[in-house]
């Protein structure tokens, strides 16, 4: 009898749902996916996914923002986005744009959040609806502009920022992060409508191979990549370490078929004066500026590799017997990880308490450094800027706190095109991040990753909070943004600012001719220099 049930209600589910799943399937994609319909699949995954998404930051975001709160963002953000598309010519709610591959892998699997780290058990999936596996079985190809467009400004605009981006970006995150990205060893880019290398890798498994640099990609492992989107070879090429992509090439010998092992590619995170270009302004001028007896250091990422290099750096200073430090932190390549700061700061400080960490609970615990102090005995100045990411915020503060070093703030001043200054001039309102602590957090089944603030990042100084303000300031203006402007229009916008940048630039201290076309590098030589000089070591 149980079976004779089950056999009738089989065979009304296929009457009722089999017709419907039929045209469907026999359906266009731009039919599924119309925009201005209303009741498409393509909102449909969007709700889904927003959904999975609040889910996650009401666990797991350290303010505990309550759902009513965050479905009103929402609809602000969604406003906001409407009238930008409006001012800028388009029409959002007839608008639909095909999807690259960061937003292919949008899906409609509603799920709980599963947190990647061990921050708490793996939640269980929720039950799919019939309407769920119907919609999962589209690839996404369309999907409503002003709704694409609203998920990361409503996120940017939470405490925090959190990031949405694919699970596959997530992992090659985390592996630059930790200086331990699988690949070639190439850049990717393209040409004559195929994938090219313009860019070898020195030590990767592509300079091995003795590839050329600007070698034409054809094929990987049997896929033309004729007229392919470069992120979809791309993620041909990835895959695990010690696997081998086999790629057939051309260059100046013609064709050839080449195997290559997918490897660690290790980046140099820490860079002085002679290893590359300076990227700052006067590159040549401020080799010749820098005292001997000082060393420059750069960072263009805090990475897990960071302190081993360090370390290697000090013994060169020491055989070189330099006498002071300059730590540059203004432009990582990369957002760096508030954990990878911690292992920096723990390395260059002498002990003591570097910050303290504030979860949502109200639990507050101290971040405690040893005594190994790399650079012991020699002053250091930290260069930062206002408008940094909060792993290098976080690191210039603690080493300020802890007094092993005196911080110079390069503060940047933007214009708008109608020439009025965008940041203020007062501490209080200087949009500087605060710095957090975030948690990976997987959605719609391991395709989605969200990095969720879950913890506040509290300075060592009771008596001091955020933002962090240097023990010096150099002030800077960035250029009048042009767009499409005649160049009477860019001139007189140019002389609408010209007295607002100097009123910015009159607030710099005084500096030597020699210093002063270096800005903050130029003010951090002199107040390292003043150190030695007064025979101080912070």
């Amino acid at each position: 009898m149980r079976r004779f049930l089950i056999g009738c209600l089989c065979s009304i589910w296929g009457v009722v749902l089999g017709p419907g799943l039929a045209r469907a399937e026999e359906a266009p994609v731009s039919a599924v996916w119309d925009v201005t319909g209303g009741t498409d699949l393509a909102s449909q995954r969007m709700t889904w996914l927003k959904n999975d998404v609040f889910d996650a930051l009401e666990r797991w975001h350290v303010d505990r923002i309550p759902r009513d709160k965050l479905e009103e963002r929402w609809r602000l953000a969604q406003t906001e986005r409407k009238w930008s598309s409006i001012a800028s010519g388009v029409k959002g709610a007839d608008v639909s744009v095909g999807l690259t591959d960061l937003a292919s892998s949008l899906i409609g699997l509603q799920s709980l959040a599963r947190p990647v780290s061990a921050l708490a058990p793996a939640n269980p999936l929720m039950p799919r609806t019939p309407a769920e596996r119907l919609a999962s079985r589209w690839p996404v190809e369309r999907v409503d502009a002003q709704s694409q467009n609203a998920l990361p400004l409503f996120l940017h605009r939470l405490p925090g920022a959190p990031q949405l981006v694919p699970a596959s970006e997530a992992r090659v995150q985390a592996q630059l992060a930790a200086n331990a990205y699988v690949g070639l060893g190439v850049t990717a880019s393209g040409q004559d409508g195929y994938l090219s290398f313009p860019t070898i890798v020195p030590g990767g498994s592509a300079e091995r191979a003795k590839l050329p640099p600007g070698v034409l990609v054809l094929e990987i492992d049997g896929w033309s990549t004729y007229q392919q989107s470069i992120s979809e070879a791309v993620e041909r090429i990835r895959g695990p370490v010690g696997t081998w992509v086999a790629l057939r090439i051309k260059d100046d010998q013609g064709e050839r078929d080449v195997r290559i092992r997918r490897d660690f590619v290790r980046f140099v995170t820490v860079h002085g004066w002679d290893e590359r270009p300076l990227g700052v302004r006067g590159a040549t001028h401020a080799r010749a500026a820098l005292p001997r007896d000082i060393a420059y250091l750069r960072c263009q990422q805090l990475g897990g590799s960071t302190v081993h290099e360090l370390r290697q750096v000090e013994a060169k200073i020491r055989e070189g017997r330099q006498r002071g430090v300059i730590l540059d932190l203004r432009t990582p390549e990369r957002t760096g990880d508030v954990r990878f700061a911690r292992l920096i700061a723990d390395a260059l400080t002498d002990g003591g308490v570097l910050w303290r960490e504030r979860d949502r609970d109200g639990q507050t615990r101290e971040v405690l450094s040893d005594r190994e102090c790399l650079f012991r005995g020699l002053p250091m100045v930290v260069l930062f800027s206002s408008s940094g990411e909060t792993a290098t915020l976080a690191l210039a503060a603690a080493l300020r706190d802890s007094g092993r070093a005196t911080v110079i703030e390069e503060r940047t001043h933007d214009h708008s095109d109608q020439g009025h200054v965008v940041q203020s001039f007062d501490q209080d309102e200087r949009p500087q991040t605060e710095p957090y602590r975030y948690e990976s957090v997987s959605l719609a089944e391991g395709r989605w990753t969200l990095r969720v603030p879950t913890q506040r990042i509290q300075r060592a100084d009771t008596t001091a909070a955020w933002p962090l303000v240097g023990d010096a300031v150099w002030h800077t203006v960035e250029a009048v943004r042009t767009g499409m402007v005649e160049e009477r229009v860019l001139k007189a916008r140019r002389q609408a600012v010209q007295p607002l940048d100097e009123q910015v630039l009159a607030k710099n201290p005084p500096l030597p001719e020699a210093l002063h076309s270096l800005g903050a590098l130029g003010l951090a030589i002199q107040q390292l220099t003043q150190q030695l000089e007064r025979g101080s070591t912070p």
